[in-house]
């Protein structure tokens, strides 16, 4: 690269560096020649204001960088395209702590990849395109990075601006405070990987038997969070604008968040704990979850199931299911409302209690599995009236041989517990604010140690008792009642038969 006219500047020929050195900005611009190495144990440090012009080469750092500018006089690094990375920090016997291997603060990278392979650099109110951590760890601070960001071991990553993805497959990473704004892009600039496809603004995804989950909260994230990996994630007080949250396997804790898109729990397997979350998905289930799947193991094939609990959820707004469970779950407090069908089910272990369940278009509750015999009692479903209750729950095309829905008792008001942590602003997710319910004549023993403490409930209802419904539309009391019926009817013709012969008998006689 030529120089500036009237700035000389320093060339910066093919070489390890061996000893401590600082380049100054008196010195700057420096030029390479070809690639630079510094030693092991050995620092370079850059002053505030220099200028480094990698071009195409690389510089590669087994002891440390300190990069270190100011707000006012950034360092500049600059770099021609290459497709591979320029600047490597390996840290060779460097320690974990924060900082080792470099600081890099207020530093400005142009067509420049980082990668990473030991020790724990900082960087700090930096301006990257792009950074690999494939060994070690690293501390990404209040950074704005116009490309992606590639995780291999556990990293933070903390209050920065990504107009690209961060993908985690491998370490506990903590992702917190971040505004990810993915362009359908995928990769770093130095990895040539720019073709339009949609991803996920956050991925988490193992490609080994490596330990691998992470921590993301306090984030918006415009296109959604992927996550399969290998322990459980915490998900919590994210806004996710689009793309909702899938799971792929590993289980985790859903809590708090604001999600446009739904959650999708696939066949992977796990324990899933879904609470005070804002689902206005748009899509067709609020949540959605698939059965588990399984491996083979040295005994066979094992069987892993999907399991949730779903409590103080707003689900609202989906164009055909609020919730759509092909597996077991337990659901508690939530407010369902504004989809075709409430809940859609095909398991034999689920239980709902105390939800809202209204404002469905067609059926609020569609079961299709022989084996279900399913506990709904204690929900407000829009409506006091048991017979217009019934005639909304559908049992699989109303085929015989399937099992019972007991809804009553019911609430006769909505449950005003059954609704998100109450800083949302849910006046425009919900047709009205729920009124309190009237005093409670009995509580039924909640089926999960997790559940709130029950709302109160009023029993005046038009059926006391049990009521369980069959796939022919009748209830059990009905069916019960006609069949007594039948049977009086045929004990008096039995009566009327037996004198009339009698009477026969008698006249024969005389």
């Amino acid at each position: 690269m030529p120089k500036v006219l009237g700035q000389s500047g320093t060339d910066v020929s093919s070489q390890i560096i061996t000893s401590d050195t600082t380049w100054t900005q008196t010195g700057s611009p420096y030029t390479f020649q070809g690639p630079v190495a510094v030693a092991t144990g050995i620092t370079l440090t850059l002053d505030p204001g220099v200028t480094v012009n990698i071009g195409t080469y690389c510089l590669t750092v087994n002891g440390t960088l300190n990069s270190q500018g100011t707000n006012a006089n950034p360092v500049h690094i600059n770099a021609v395209d290459t497709g591979y990375a320029t600047l490597v920090l390996n840290a060779i016997g460097d320690s974990s702590a924060i900082g080792s291997g470099g600081i890099i603060e207020n530093t400005v990278f142009s067509t420049l990849g980082v990668q990473v392979y030991g020790g724990n650099p900082e960087f700090e109110n930096d301006w990257l395109t792009g950074l690999e951590v494939f060994g070690g760890s690293s501390f990404l601070s209040e950074n704005t990075i116009n490309g992606s960001v590639f995780v291999f071991d556990s990293t933070q990553i903390t209050d920065n601006t990504i107009l690209g993805i961060i993908a985690v497959e491998g370490g506990t990473t903590i992702i917190s405070g971040n505004t990810i704004t993915t362009s359908n892009t995928y990769g770093a600039g130095f990895q040539g990987e720019g073709q339009t496809k949609e991803y996920y603004g956050v991925q988490i995804e193992h490609t080994s038997s490596r330990v691998i989950s992470a921590v993301i909260t306090n984030n918006t994230i415009a296109t959604g969070i992927y996550s399969a990996g290998t322990e459980a994630s915490e998900i919590s007080d994210n806004t996710i604008t689009g793309g909702g949250i899938t799971f792929a396997g590993g289980g985790g804790t859903i809590s708090d968040n604001s999600i446009s898109g739904g959650i999708s729990i696939l066949a992977g397997g796990g324990s899933y704990t879904i609470t005070d979350n804002l689902i206005s998905s748009g899509s067709t289930a609020g949540i959605y979850m698939a059965q588990g799947g399984g491996q083979m193991t040295g005994f066979g094939f094992e069987q892993t199931p999907n399991t949730a609990l779903i409590e103080r959820n707003l689900i609202t707004d989906n164009n055909q299911y609020g919730l759509q469970l092909l597996d077991d779950a337990t659901v508690l407090n939530n407010t369902i409302s504004n989809s075709n069908t409430s809940i859609y089910l095909q398991s034999a272990q689920a239980t709902f209690n105390y939800n809202n369940i209204e404002g469905y278009s067609q059926n609020s509750l569609h079961i299709q599995s022989d084996e279900a015999n399913i506990n709904a009692t204690y929900n407000w479903w829009g409506t006091t009236n048991t017979q217009a209750i019934n005639q909304t729950i559908i049992e699989s095309d109303n085929t015989y041989n399937l099992g019972n829905v007991t809804f009553v008792p019911f609430l006769t008001a909505p449950n005003p517990q059954a609704m998100p942590n109450p800083n949302a602003v849910l006046t425009t997710l919900i047709s009205s604010t729920p009124s309190p319910t009237p005093s409670a004549t009995t509580q039924p023993t909640p089926s999960s140690s997790l559940a709130s403490p029950n709302p109160t409930v009023n029993l005046q209802n038009p059926t006391v008792g049990i009521q369980t419904k069959t796939a022919a539309g009748f209830n059990w009391i009905e069916v019960a009642l006609f069949i007594a019926l039948a049977v009086i009817v045929a004990l008096v013709g039995v009566v009327v038969a037996m004198t009339v012969r009698h009477r026969k008998t008698a006249n024969l006689k005389q």
